[in-house]
């Protein structure tokens, strides 16, 4: 992919994938990216830390550390980010540090929130639509803020779809999910249909998209079982097509939210196995390029 690079995290260390490959935070896991007017990054389960720049090539350091908590994902906000954490929790970064966002904790339905093994919830991915700001609790549906994080109400979509990811379309105005149902999309984040023809399984737990194309990461199950990555027309029109990606027919695992970047025509995909495949042409063609890596976590084009 000459005309960007990519910022790939992993089990032991955060890797820079251009001509060549540069380690950048040798040994450390690194499960989240997201840039604003730097990048950001969830390493070793709970410490947020910052670089000098949005392009993460230098000038790591440590900002703060979540108190007994795990960092699950992060949402560019301004000039820091949200932070998704274990047992459902928000936060915002700056460089400051970390401050809890107490008004996320006095959601009313949140006592609703559950796990289908019986443990505490987390808040697995955000993403941000004009005015507003989408969380998705694995289990616990959608909650929206619509007041810059002071306040958040749960959205009409029902707990029971269990949602892995939470994406807004900003091209086309529309929220999508990556559920257990399959491909969820919403005008309005409360009204919700799914559509999974093409698919070869509905267990979603990754959505993307780029200028004209949705990308969906699909298995069996929580195992990642005959895992894979498909492409569609982001209009709506037509059946999900998977991509041919690696020489093997399935991937090794689920692609979670993290492991799925896209950006204009691009798209970049991370997997268990420590590959890293690349598309320019909106997932006709991939290419291998990087191998070897300790297992992927999280990719960001940069």
């Amino acid at each position: 992919m000459a005309q960007s690079e990519i910022l790939v995290g992993t089990e032991r260390g955060l890797f820079r994938v251009g001509s060549t490959i540069a380690t950048l935070l040798e040994g450390h896991r690194v499960s989240a990216l997201a840039r604003s007017e730097r990048m950001w990054a969830v390493v070793d389960e709970s410490e947020i830390w910052c670089a000098d720049d949005a392009s993460g090539s230098e000038g790591w350091r440590r900002v703060d550390a979540l108190d007994g908590l795990t960092g699950h994902c992060l949402l560019a906000d301004g000039a820091g980010v949200y932070v998704g954490t274990s047992e459902a929790h928000l936060y915002r970064a700056t460089e400051a540090g970390l401050e809890r966002i107490e008004g996320f904790d006095a959601v009313p339905e949140r006592h609703f929130w559950h796990t289908p093994w019986g443990g505490p919830p987390g808040t697995w991915s955000m993403t941000a639509a004009a005015g507003e700001v989408v969380v998705n609790v694995h289990v616990g549906g959608l909650v929206r803020s619509t007041d810059g994080g002071e306040s958040w109400q749960q959205t009409r979509l029902d707990i029971a779809d269990d949602v892995h990811q939470v994406h807004f379309d900003p091209l086309r105005g529309r929220f999508l999910v990556a559920a257990f149902r399959g491909y969820g999309t919403s005008d309005d984040g409360d009204e919700w249909s799914y559509s999974n023809e093409g698919l070869h399984a509905h267990y979603l737990r990754s959505v993307a998209t780029g200028n004209e194309t949705v990308f969906v990461g699909a298995s069996r199950g929580p195992g990642g079982q005959e895992a894979a990555i498909y492409r569609r027309p982001a209009d709506g029109a037509g059946p999900f097509v998977r991509c041919e990606i690696g020489s093997d027919p399935w991937l090794p695992g689920n692609v979670d939210a993290p492991a799925l970047a896209v950006e204009g025509k691009s798209a970049v995909v991370g997997t268990e196995a420590g590959e890293v495949h690349a598309s320019r042409d909106q997932g006709e063609s991939w290419s291998c390029v990087a191998q070897e890596l300790p297992p992927v976590i999280t990719v960001a084009l940069v």
